[in-house]
């Protein structure tokens, strides 16, 4: 029989490959044949403009808009997002620059299966499977679905179907909050909204919502955009330090009053 001496334990977690930085990510790029000393800053400068991707701390984070694109191409379209078809391209783009092809053959040879492709998926994707719908759970008070899908407006939670006879309610996502890990709770609580606040020293009651254009604060029956705060942490005061802004700055648009008269 064998004796043992001792029995050790470990643990060892895997480290996920590092975030791509301007440097490394243009450094990847020229491994992989794509893109070209003139391009590179175009291709950054799409991923930010389009919300593919943000920056923290000069890292590429990707963002649940840039995560459903990339999985739908991959899934779809994974011949034309493959980096070798990318790179190929690249030098066929070159020789025809330089002279040495004509550029009607190799648009000819890409086009005709891309556009059947395209009309393919057209008739065979789902609206549901485009949007990266995740269905979470039901909805303990009215029985409904709960789902969080990326929208017009970016990534959201929805309670109902577009095909029930009442109209779905919506809820943006909070920052931080992604399609992939939400929890059917965290959705719920988006649904809090709007919240009452309280009431303006004029007696106009204030809350906060998120509508079809993004976070706003309410008085009476007025309106203020909330760029920067979220409305579930937002209190009084700050809500009113918006209001207060926005009626000065509608008075400063006033040209002139005319006496006896609601007109300005």
């Amino acid at each position: 029989a064998v004796q043992v001496k001792a029995i050790r334990a470990e643990q060892h977690f895997t480290e996920p490959p590092p975030r791509f930085s301007e440097a490394s990510l243009v450094k990847a790029l020229e491994d992989h044949g794509i893109g070209r000393p003139s391009t590179y800053a175009s291709i950054i400068q799409t991923l930010l403009r389009r919300k593919y991707v943000e920056l923290d701390r000069r890292r590429f984070i990707p963002t649940d808009t840039g995560r459903v694109v990339a999985r739908f191409l991959e899934d779809h379209f994974e011949p034309y997002v493959d980096y070798k078809f990318t790179a190929r391209m690249e030098d066929t783009l070159d020789e025809i620059s330089r002279g040495e092809m004509h550029w009607i053959p190799p648009l000819m040879q890409f086009w005709k299966p891309f556009i059947r492709r395209i009309r393919d998926k057209e008739e065979s994707v789902s609206r549901a499977d485009a949007k990266a719908t995740r269905v979470l759970g039901v909805d303990p008070k009215s029985g409904k679905e709960v789902s969080v899908r990326l929208g017009r407006f970016g990534p959201h939670a929805q309670i109902g179907k577009a095909d029930d006879d009442e109209k779905p309610r919506f809820a943006g996502l909070r920052p931080g909050q992604s399609l992939e890990t939400i929890t059917l709770e965290e959705a719920l609580e988006l649904f809090r909204l709007p919240r009452d606040l309280g009431f303006t020293p004029d007696g106009e009651e204030v809350s906060v919502g998120i509508g079809r254009f993004g976070p706003y604060v309410r008085y009476g029956s007025k309106f203020v955009s909330l760029r920067d705060a979220d409305p579930h942490e937002v209190t009084l005061s700050e809500a009113l330090e918006l209001i207060a802004a926005k009626k000065q700055a509608d008075l400063d648009r006033i040209l002139r009053t005319f006496e006896g008269s609601d007109v300005q």
